[in-house]
């Protein structure tokens, strides 16, 4: 592993890892507040310089708000250290200082999400931040999603916006029993999310048009849910079943989707 002080956050690599053990896909995170931490030591030239292709750069000199600046960074950092995990063999994996981080440039594509301009084959990546944690994923094929949510009460007041009633009863599951009811509502908020930024439906597909229809799995060992798409679903037609994978690392709602074949 790439040795840093302020690059991972510990159990939330191990969550990842574990929720997408035998999916061929590849995750990192970067604990915010360290990241932070470490700018304000050592200035945020000396990360921007190591990190950053100068069209980042530009990007990250442009936002007003420290907060964003510092998420945004974050992602970057964690999209760059997954794709490195996913195209390097892990037992060659080179010190962080002998990476040539600026080979990877994270850039938007034409809908506005995240992709890799580097030169090869491009992994597919996916970033993800909330309340001084940043997680992303690479994938050398197909599609990905990844999301992480704060588990809050504050979640109940939008539940209409993205679960309906018959949704709601998979909260009586065996497998959800230990949970409360705000992490059950944003586990599936997370899931959601994940699958809206893998999917690669255009416009993005909403909260609405996707179903829950089953969950199983267990809190230990990782939380599988599995969606109905809606959309352009006519009467008679096989709705298209999406699957997510779920944890919950201490307070956070960890999700991500993957799909080998492009959908």
């Amino acid at each position: 592993m790439i040795p840093s002080l302020f690059l991972f956050d510990e159990k939330i690599d191990h969550c990842l890892e574990n929720i997408g053990r035998d999916t061929g896909v590849f995750f990192a995170s970067v604990n915010i507040e360290s990241l932070k931490s470490h700018c304000g030591r050592y200035g945020d030239n000396v990360l921007v310089d190591r990190f950053l292709t100068e069209a980042e750069q530009k990007k990250f000199l442009s936002f007003a708000y420290e907060k964003r600046k510092m998420e945004w960074l974050a992602g970057r950092i964690a999209a760059k250290y997954a794709a490195v995990k996913l195209c390097l063999p892990l037992e060659n994996l080179p010190r962080e200082h002998q990476v040539e981080w600026k080979k990877w440039e994270v850039a938007p594509d034409a809908n506005g999400r995240p992709f890799l301009k580097t030169k090869g084959k491009i992994p597919g990546i996916s970033i993800s931040h909330s309340d001084g944690k940043a997680v992303a994923m690479a994938a050398s094929c197909g599609t990905c999603g990844i999301d992480i949510q704060k588990i809050s009460s504050r979640i109940s007041k939008i539940e209409s916006k993205f679960i309906d009633t018959n949704e709601k009863k998979f909260r009586r599951n065996d497998c959800l029993a230990n949970f409360s009811d705000e992490t059950f509502l944003t586990l599936v908020w997370s899931a959601k999310e994940a699958l809206r930024k893998g999917s690669g439906f255009q416009p993005v597909i909403g909260f609405m048009e996707m179903t829950l229809v089953s969950v199983s799995g267990s809190r230990d060992s990782g939380l599988v849910f599995q969606f109905a798409c809606t959309r352009n679903a006519r009467k008679g037609q096989k709705r298209q079943i999406f699957t997510t994978c779920q944890a919950v690392c201490d307070d956070f709602a960890l999700s991500i989707f993957y799909s080998p074949v492009p959908l």
